[in-house]
């Protein structure tokens, strides 16, 4: 089996507050057809840094809190090896031809035209920390869609 994954991100950070991100995954595998050998993931992300804004400055009991989320895709190719070619089975039947018995073969299973399975999950989180980092807080939601699932 061979998988190949390429990847690309590109992050963006402003004033130490605000920071937006992007990322694009594309995976071939070799577990799929000629076809569908390639996904492409792609993710998105923004943070937001409260406590270095400026209306922010003057609480001293929170240290740190920041807010963040995301949206992206992941793959999944755990299907087995080579689950798109059919399996054909030799010696197990034999035939009769006539007066003469001949082995013959069985297709045991049809092959798919599968692709890629993938999942999107949605995240959003945030922290903060209190009383000059003595008591950390963290928060974080998540929601995932799962589509296109891998059957064999």
């Amino acid at each position: 089996m061979v998988l190949i994954i390429l990847f690309s991100q590109l992050s963006y950070a402003y004033d130490s507050r605000y920071v937006l991100s992007a990322s694009v995954r594309r995976d071939g595998s070799s577990r799929f057809g000629p076809n569908n050998r390639w996904g492409t993931f792609p993710s998105v992300s923004a943070a937001w840094n409260i406590a270095n804004e400026h209306f922010f400055k003057n609480i001293t009991l929170i240290s740190s809190l920041k807010l963040r989320a995301s949206w992206g895709q992941l793959g999944n190719q755990e299907i087995g090896v080579y689950p798109y070619s059919s399996l054909v089975q030799t010696g197990q039947r034999v035939y009769s031809f006539g007066d003469k018995l001949v082995t013959g073969a069985t297709i045991e299973e049809t092959g798919n035209k599968i692709q890629m399975g993938d999942y999107h999950p949605v995240q959003c989180r945030h922290g903060s920390q209190h009383l000059e980092r003595q008591a950390v807080y963290h928060h974080r939601c998540i929601q995932k869609k799962t589509s296109d699932i891998l059957v064999r």
